[in-house]
């Protein structure tokens, strides 16, 4: 089980880091989204 997990996590890693690109374009748009939900929270 624990095995499993690791195994999950190095995967995850190693795509993450052959996609670079994307990971970057995807953190973006949450962070983005994220600010402007906050922004809009925050002045109504």
């Amino acid at each position: 089980m624990i095995r499993n997990f690791f195994r999950h996590i190095w995967e995850s890693i190693k795509n993450l880091k052959r996609n670079i690109w994307m990971t970057i374009a995807a953190i973006s748009s949450v962070a983005i989204t994220l600010t402007l939900v906050g922004i809009f929270a925050a002045t109504s």
